[in-house]
């Protein structure tokens, strides 16, 4: 990904289509998260914390 090249700690992609996001992070795995996961800050934002399905309640 261009933005962990250019040097972001992570990457948050909201697939709004699919309901999902795409955690990209350089020291993980990547990670697709739906409705029933909690999206966290890490080291990056200590404290953050939303669930996913809130990003998409309308």
């Amino acid at each position: 990904m261009m933005w962990l090249g250019a040097g972001a700690a992570f990457v948050w992609l909201v697939d709004p289509i699919m309901a999902t996001v795409t955690e990209l992070d350089r020291g993980r795995e990547r990670r697709e998260l739906s409705a029933e996961h909690t999206l966290d800050g890490g080291d990056v934002l200590p404290g953050f914390q939303l669930p996913v399905r809130d990003i998409f309640a309308v």
